[in-house]
């Protein structure tokens, strides 16, 4: 390093004698040249002649700094300084900066034995550019100046990129009283001072203080690394099973402390554990959970070791018991360390201790090892994760303590009107050095910061329901990364940045801007959609809460009221006050929680397209809730066209099909008895404002029908919801088609169909048609023979709700599992694009698709679905039928290789016996003893050789039997066996084996 010649005059000899001595030696320690100016100096040193009023004309001090440094050589500086030059997105007129830490910063020049003050002198002076950032500035006990540009349109201050965590003791000028400081030229700046203190690092008390006591003056990223690396290798050495397992059941035990039993409390037990130890343990999680006190109280019971019902080893609450079973329970088998799970829980703290003591001298793990976790001052973390005995021998995560640091921090920033002329910054970091390890880099720099938040904030539509993870895959930062990094092709987040790569660091910088766009949620939307949208531009309608005295709801179970959020535009109104055939459904996937998506649906006859009229979030589901959703819908399209929604049977003044014009025909939803009922109460209240008779039963008045007198005039069930239930019923094949029969327009045989179901359905068949009789709707829905429904509206309208089912399906393309506002804004993109389409096709003929939209391509594509439909429920029957196949190919097959191996044996066997009786005639004719001798060894070899096959002979019959008994049940299978699409036949015996 060499510095300019006006850099070596002293102001006096003794201060002069100690930067030369200082300067020399910064040169002989980096192996570089002494410089001519400093050879000039010593050589005027030595000689005396130095001219002491000539020194302070050229001596070098922060007030002599110009604003623009002189065009020099970089040279090497602090290691972590680091910027770059990539500008944000969005563009603003102001530049941004964002930093890619991939690449070192030089200072523009580098300045030794500099003058900070009349009474002090730096020992270097580093100067740098504007986008810089300091993660680990240097120190030292004369102190190491930074003199750093900012941005003066988008200040922030350098102090914020340290990695050390800096606060008290410290102090600062007062407001309004600012001190001045020559920061650049000889101009007396105003400036805000402030200094600061270096916070050290928190280390857990059990510790080794030599260990984290890790002395420097100067950090890098390569010192973090080293010191992960040597952490990992430590951990490595012992890394045995014998202490993985230990491990384990330490944690376990911490973790089934902590938690206890989670079963409610409903009463006081008397607990069995001491009130003493009881009560330091629920104060020492309380401390864990950071003061939070659970809403809910739960089981007091501590947690002992004993057997479950099975006699397996199992750690359960102590009021556990056959009577009482809701209490944990957890069996636990040989992974863990059943011993010392045993002493913890059962308060034998002297073996318990024993145990910790072995395996911290043989693995140099557990509760009494020596611990290494450090956390920065910075973190929210107040205790020790892993567990160690207190000084009473108790089992506990100890609070961390601080290691304490001297090094100070000299801040002196410009007033902000003199930004402009003077964007400089200037920090003096004086301390002998840090007296603890390097601190890990887990603070994302402010200005990186700021430049993220303003990213997300362009993702304003998208923004409720995003994640971290759904943030790194969103196409935006996909885009940003590729321009900020075109030759990385996996680049990431923590490219700019290591502490970007913490999930849940991200998850709080989206929880920031959540909170400024949605402060109160659906509420917040609703409020500024009123305040601030013209009626046609609205879609949050309205929002309205109901509590349990309000409803009078005898259904409902809970305490927990009604809400209902309506979002409809007006065109939404507009349209449903003109559908002639309606449709509701409810979705429970798209909205996390407990919350419900309530949609009306129809179909525009001109587009040929399906249109979502309006969308209901409800957390409810009941008869009431219902009837307040159609109130609600009739109120809104009153409000918007004057006129409200005209359902046939009220409006109408005939069952002329003349008569028809511009009334709600039909509607059709699936069996769920709360809608029907609502929509039927509903229908009712309506009544009582129409005079006049019904035309079904001229004798009545509109105002006597009651809600499902009403159904039976408008509402149908969704067939294909009809075949669903009736598949899923275990009843025969007989009886399944009965109930199919009855979905019809006129049925002959219905008394002798309904008996047939009760008399051969079983139980299943009771319940069915109990449930379709009780529901007072069912059975007149699905057949018009038995509906107030005239037969031109029956044939006209939906025999199912597939359009309701299908924009159920789309707008889950866009998202499942949302939270509510998440929900709202994109069930509004899909129905504003939605209505776009149609309007664009009515006023310019341009349709959705290259498709003409007409009925007959419908009718094709039904088709086709319908033969795929068929296709899919006949692969199973199929696939048992090829099942059964090779089950009984390869039954005969042994049946039939047992046969033939047994007719061999047979013979075999008869041929053996043939040589047996002449074998055993020669011997009774016998004369000579070796003869005789010979022959009866014969004589028993043929006798085992026969034993031998018969034997054989013997496991061929078995398996014979078997497969002949397998091959009559599969015959009896085949013959109950679904036939599939009648491709493939189920095998069978003809006769019996």
């Amino acid at each position: 390093m060499a510095s300019s010649s006006n850099n070596s005059a002293p102001l006096d000899s003794i201060s002069h004698s100690l930067d030369l001595v200082n300067h020399l030696q910064a040169c002989l320690q980096a192996g570089a040249t002494i410089p001519p100016d400093l050879q000039a100096s010593l050589s005027n040193f030595i000689s005396g002649t130095t001219n002491t009023s000539q020194h302070s004309q050229t001596s070098l001090s922060l007030n002599s700094q110009l604003p623009t440094p002189p065009a020099s050589q970089p040279s090497s500086g602090p290691n972590t300084p680091l910027r770059t030059s990539n500008p944000a997105l969005p563009p603003s007129p102001t530049r941004r900066f964002i930093f890619n830490t991939t690449q070192e910063d030089a200072p523009t020049q580098i300045d030794t034995c500099v003058r900070s003050s009349q009474r002090s002198v730096c020992d270097k002076l580093y100067r740098f550019d504007n986008g810089t950032f300091l993660e680990f500035p240097e120190t030292s006990k004369n102190g190491i100046a930074y003199l750093i540009r900012c941005d003066p349109d988008n200040w922030h201050s350098p102090q914020g990129d340290f990695v050390y965590s800096i606060g008290p003791p410290g102090s600062m000028s007062k407001e309004g009283k600012p001190v001045t400081h020559q920061l650049v030229g000889d101009h007396e700046i105003p400036c805000r001072y402030k200094y600061r203190t270096c916070q050290g690092l928190k280390v857990c008390p059990h510790a080794d203080m030599d260990d984290v006591m890790d002395p420097h003056t100067k950090a890098s990223r390569e010192m973090v690394e080293e010191r992960l690396a040597r952490d990992y290798e430590h951990r490595q050495a012992g890394d045995f099973p014998t202490r993985a397992i230990f491990e384990k059941t330490v944690a376990f035990v911490q973790a089934i402390r902590r938690t206890g039993c989670s079963l409610e409390q409903h009463q006081d037990p008397v607990a069995h554990a001491p009130a003493k130890d009881q009560a330091f343990l629920e104060a020492h999680h309380t401390e864990l959970r950071r003061g939070y006190i659970p809403s809910k109280p739960h089981c007091p019971g501590r947690i002992v070791y004993g057997q479950d019902w099975r006699g397996m080893h199992a750690v359960m609450c102590e009021f556990h018991s056959d009577s009482c079973r809701l209490h944990y329970i957890q069996t636990i088998d040989g992974s863990y360390d059943l011993p010392y799970i045993q002493a913890v829980l059962s308060g034998d703290t002297e073996e318990a201790q024993r145990i910790e003591d072995a395996v911290a001298l043989e693995y140099d793990s557990g509760p009494a090892a020596e611990c290494t976790w450090v956390e920065n001052c910075s973190s929210q973390r107040l205790n020790c994760p892993r567990a160690h005995r207190d000084k009473n021998g108790r089992l506990i995560c100890p609070k961390m303590k601080r290691i304490k640091c001297n090094v100070k921090f000299h801040i002196y920033t410009p007033l902000e009107e003199h930004r402009q002329d003077f964007p400089y910054t200037l920090i003096i970091v004086r301390g002998t050095e840090h007296n603890h390890l390097v601190p890990l880099p887990t603070k994302t720099p402010p200005r990186l910061r700021s430049q993220l938040l303003e990213l997300l904030r362009t993702m304003s539509e998208e923004l409720s329901d995003l994640t971290p993870r759904r943030l790194l895959r969103h196409p935006i930062m996909c885009a940003y990364l590729k321009q900020h990094f075109p030759n990385k092709p996996n680049a990431t987040l923590g490219d700019f940045h290591p502490s970007l790569l913490n999930h849940s660091h991200i998850a709080s910088f989206i929880k920031i801007v959540k909170d400024e766009v949605f402060p109160a949620g659906a509420l917040h939307l609703h409020r500024i959609q009123s305040e601030n949208f013209p009626v046609e531009s609205q879609y949050i309608r309205h929002i309205q809460d109901f509590s349990i005295t309000d409803l009078d709801d005898p259904e409902h179970k809970g305490s927990e009221g009604l809400r209902i959020i309506v979002c409809m535009s007006q065109e939404g109104s507009r349209r449903l006050q003109q559908v002639e055939h309606g449709q509701s459904d409810i979705s429970f996937k798209r909205i996390n929680g407990k919350w419900y998506e309530f949609i009306v649906a129809g179909r525009d006859r001109n587009a040929n397209a399906s249109v979502v009229y309006c969308r209901i979030y409800i957390n409810r589901q009941t008869a009431i809730t219902h009837f307040r959703i159609f109130q609600t819908i009739e109120k809104i399209v009153h409000g918007d066209t004057g006129q409200p929604i005209k359902w046939r049977h009220l409006y109408a003044i005939s069952n002329d099909e003349q008569d028809q014009q511009g009334l709600l025909l039909s509607w059709t939803g699936d069996q769920d008895g709360a809608q029907a009922k609502g929509l039927g109460m509903h229908l009712q209240a309506i009544a009582q404002t129409r005079p006049g008779y019904d035309l079904y039963e001229p004798h009545r008045k509109l105002s006597e029908l009651g809600p499902y007198d009403h159904l039976h005039r408008l509402y149908r069930v969704c067939t294909v919801h009809f075949a669903r239930n009736i598949r899923k019923c275990s009843v025969t094949p007989e009886v399944r088609r009965a109930m199919s029969s009855l979905a019809c327009i006129e049925h002959t045989q219905w008394d002798e169909t309904l008996l047939l179901i009760r008399t051969k359905g079983g139980r299943a068949g009771i319940d069915w048609l109990e449930n379709k009789i009780q529901s007072q709707f069912a059975l007149e829905a699905i057949c018009w023979q038995k509906s107030k429904i005239p037969l031109y509206v029956w044939r006209a309208g939906d025999s199912h709700d597939n359009l309701v089912e299908a924009s159920h399906a789309n707008v889950n393309l866009e998202g499942k599992s949302c939270t509510l506002v998440g929900g709202i804004e994109s069930g509004r993109r899909f129905d504003v694009n939605r209505m776009a389409l149609l309007r664009n096709f009515e006023a310019t003929g341009v349709r959705r698709s290259y498709n003409s939209n007409h009925l007959s391509e419908n009718a094709t594509k039904a088709i086709k679905r319908k033969h795929a439909q068929n296709h899919e429920n006949f692969k199973e029957p199929d696939q048992q039928i090829i099942k059964h196949n090779e089950r009984f190919t390869k039954a005969e097959s042994r049946m039939n290789t047992a046969r033939t191996k047994g007719i061999e044996l047979r013979n075999h066997i008869s041929q053996l016996i043939d040589q047996l009786v002449v074998l055993e005639s020669q011997h009774e004719h016998a004369i000579d003893p070796y003869n005789i001798s010979k022959l009866q060894e014969q004589l028993n070899q043929k006798h085992r050789l026969i034993d031998a096959e018969k034997e054989k002979m013997n496991k061929q019959l078995d398996v014979f039997k078997k497969s002949g008994e397998e091959l009559r049940e599969l015959t009896e299978q085949a013959g109950k066996m679904n036939p599939g699409s009648g491709k493939y036949r189920p095998r069978a015996l003809s006769t019996d084996v």
